[in-house]
């Protein structure tokens, strides 16, 4: 250590100056001597105290905090604008899934729906006129009978209402025939007829199809009727041969002339090019067969047009109708209204459409996440209990377990934590928001020997009573001012926390064991020279012994 003494002026005396000189001196040897003596003796001082080996609980737990938060929570807001015309709950309602909350003016929408629904006749009726044109170019017979004509060829160009094909049908002949106008109520449509034709002996039987509903006279004078009666045509008759026929006991009054039953010239509904002609003339065919096919790309255009008219119009009345019904704002879920913004009267616009109109939460599930460290994850598992606590529930635990564990976990500083999810069983009082802490027991043991954690040495030994039962398993300190009155008995741990650890074998209940605590003997003297108003003997206070340091005591 060294000192800088100022110049001493000339004016100073001899003897002042000696004075000073050896002042100086004395302190540098005080000083000296001081930093000599604190180096003989030891640098820390061993404090120890006593306890007794008790039994007890000994858990060992994992503990975490989080804030709790519902099963589900929904923010209800609207999908429209418009004025908000009923409210039909407060804050703290139940409300089941399904229940209406809002309900928002659809007028408007109301009115794009009526467009809408007109939108889609007009193009239900577009697209039905394309389909019913689009199968006027498949070309059928109306009767059965034999082709007489044929007007087209394949690859032709056809107008609408041009000839196509003529068909007859030749094999019923039908038979105009006048009846006494008096005989008419005796007379019926259906009724038997027996034909007798002129030209030969044949003989037909045939029904009547017709009994006209006016009453003529014909060249003799005679009031007459006029009835129609189809016969199979044998193969014989002509359109140019007559007969006379009897039916209904009633006997014709004069002769009639057969027509074939029918003859029809089949004319184009459509303009089209002839794709396809079946039939050539002469050829029989039935009623509904395909004669021929037409083709039409402006009827096409217009089939594929008119369809997605009518799709799109059908689409946009069901997003209408589905719009609609974002106007009434229904519960998604049961649960309990935690929070009420809109009312009735408000109204939602481009400012605030977006605004959460109120939280509808599901409370009959609580749940929170809590961060595990890497090295405990492994110790937990889905359905372990849990024990929750929560500072604004003074003295209140809760009942709790693990419903999941994630297997992503998040690394900060190198240390890895994983999220545990734990459900409340009964939340009763707690509310979205309210910060909780959680204890996990991963380990247990009841009504064990256990020690305090500080008591255990390295090597799993402990300090215990000469008059303890379990001393006479120990041995003595090697340093006799050490431990004094107490040997060193070996034991076996099982589980243990940051207070206690459970002792399975080498001391019994009731033994007395010694704990020490390393200190500074510089804080050691400090405190012994405060509390006696100057420097003590070194002595610790009453009920502590002291000495040098340990060969290991009380560390672990």
């Amino acid at each position: 250590m060294t000192f800088n003494l100022k110049k001493i002026t000339s004016s100073m005396s001899k003897r002042k100056k000696i004075v000073l000189i050896s002042a100086v001196v004395l302190l540098i040897l005080a000083v000296f001597f001081m930093i000599k003596g604190c180096a003989t003796k030891p640098a820390v001082n061993m404090v120890s105290t006593v306890a007794k080996v008790t039994k007890g609980d000994v858990e060992v737990t994992l503990s975490g905090s989080g804030t709790v938060e519902a099963n589900e929570q929904y923010n209800i807001t609207s999908l429209v604008k418009g004025d908000v015309v009923e409210d039909y709950f407060e804050e703290g309602d139940v409300v089941n899934e399904g229940d209406p909350l809002y309900k928002i003016d659809s007028s408007d929408m109301e009115n794009s729906i009526k467009r809408g629904q007109d939108s889609l006749s007009k193009a239900q009726r577009d697209y039905s006129k394309s389909l019913n044109d689009q199968s006027k170019l498949n070309i059928t017979a109306p009767i059965s009978g034999v082709v007489t004509n044929c007007y087209i060829e394949k690859n032709d160009t056809v107008n609408k209402n041009a000839n196509v094909v003529e068909i007859t049908d030749s094999e019923n002949m039908l038979l105009t025939i006048d009846f006494n106008a008096s005989d008419k109520d005796a007379l019926y449509v259906g009724a038997p007829a027996t034909v007798y034709v002129d030209s030969s002996s044949t003989i037909l039987d045939g029904n009547l199809t017709r009994i006209s509903t006016g009453s003529v006279v014909n060249s003799k004078g005679a009031s007459v009727i006029k009835v129609d009666i189809l016969v199979k045509n044998p193969g014989t008759l002509t359109p140019s041969d007559t007969a006379t026929a009897i039916t209904c006991g009633k006997a014709c009054n004069s002769s009639g002339t057969f027509n074939y039953n029918e003859k029809k010239i089949i004319k184009a509904e459509i303009e089209g090019d002839v794709t396809d002609l079946y039939v050539k003339t002469g050829d029989k065919v039935s009623k509904g067969q395909t004669i021929a096919k037409l083709s039409s790309t402006s009827l096409d255009d217009s089939l594929f047009n008119t369809s997605m008219s009518l799709s799109d119009a059908r689409l946009n009345l069901d997003n209408l109708y589905d719009t609609l019904e974002d106007y009434t704002i229904t519960s998604p879920i049961n649960g309990t209204v935690i929070y009420k913004e809109t009312k009735a009267g408000d109204k939602l616009d481009n400012s605030n459409s977006s605004t959460v109109m109120a939280i509808v939460a599901d409370m009959s599930v609580i749940k929170f996440d809590i961060a595990v460290d890497e090295l405990d994850i492994s110790k937990i598992e889905v359905g372990q209990e849990v024990s929750v606590t929560a500072d604004a529930l003074d003295g209140k635990v809760f009942d709790a377990y693990i419903d999941y564990i994630s297997v992503v976990g998040t690394t900060q500083n190198g240390v890895t934590t994983y999220p545990v999810t734990v459900i409340i069983n009964n939340p009763e009082g707690l509310i979205p928001g309210m910060n909780v802490e959680a204890k996990i027991v991963v380990e247990s043991s009841k009504n064990t020997l256990m020690i305090p954690a500080t008591a255990l040495n390295r090597g799993n030994t402990v300090w215990v009573s000469e008059k303890s039962p379990s001393a006479k398993n120990g041995k003595k300190s090697e340093n006799s001012d050490l431990h004094k009155g107490y040997v060193e008995v070996p034991v076996k741990v099982g589980i243990s926390n940051d207070s206690f650890v459970e002792i399975l074998s080498g001391l019994s209940e009731g033994d007395e064991i010694e704990i020490t605590t390393v200190v500074s003997n510089i804080f050691t003297d400090m405190m012994q020279g405060h509390m006696q108003g100057g420097m003590g003997s070194g002595m610790p206070p009453s009920g502590m012994r002291s000495g040098g340091m340990p060969s290991g005591g009380g560390m672990r």
